[in-house]
């Protein structure tokens, strides 16, 4: 599933909404996650989870494809989530 996805879903269940606002929500929606992981904060979404950015360490690599030379890799900023309760239970049962 992707952004218009979800886009499309709420614009089905609530038809009543006009489809540029539905839209314009979805985006204040991700740009305010994004911009509060920028500053270093946590986000939580109760019974869906947390985003938090961690650090990366920089690394070794190795290319497996072509040559198995090792490649170095900066430090990065990466996003982590991490499944509330609720969610993992509904995914469980889904089974």
């Amino acid at each position: 599933m992707n952004k218009s996805d979800v886009i499309r879903e709420l614009k089905e269940k609530f038809p009543h909404i006009p489809p540029r606002d539905v839209e314009l929500m979805v985006d204040i929606i991700l740009d305010s996650i994004a911009s509060a992981i920028k500053k270093g904060e946590r986000v939580e979404i109760r019974d869906f989870g947390n985003f938090t950015a961690r650090k990366r360490k920089a690394r070794l690599v190795r290319n497996p494809k072509k040559t198995d030379d090792k490649i170095p890799v900066a430090e990065r900023t990466a996003i982590h989530f991490k499944a509330g309760k609720e969610i993992k239970e509904k995914i469980q049962n889904l089974k």
